[in-house]
């Protein structure tokens, strides 16, 4: 396994985020050639855990 990298400097962004020197809409997410899906954890998840789920897994 090669060496460890992170994304992000969370704990940097959070400082940022928490201070108001820098708002999550202006996040950008990490760039990679696969499939992704937006889940909104606000209140819940949107989309619903069973459609978050088939994302991850497959069917048979």
């Amino acid at each position: 396994m090669g060496p460890h990298r992170r994304a992000h400097n969370d704990g940097e962004l959070l400082a940022e985020i928490t201070s108001g020197n820098h708002s999550v809409e202006h996040f950008e997410s990490v760039d990679r050639a696969v499939p992704g899906l937006t889940v909104d954890t606000t209140d819940g998840y949107c989309p619903d855990l069973d459609t978050v789920a088939r994302c991850v897994v497959p069917p048979n």
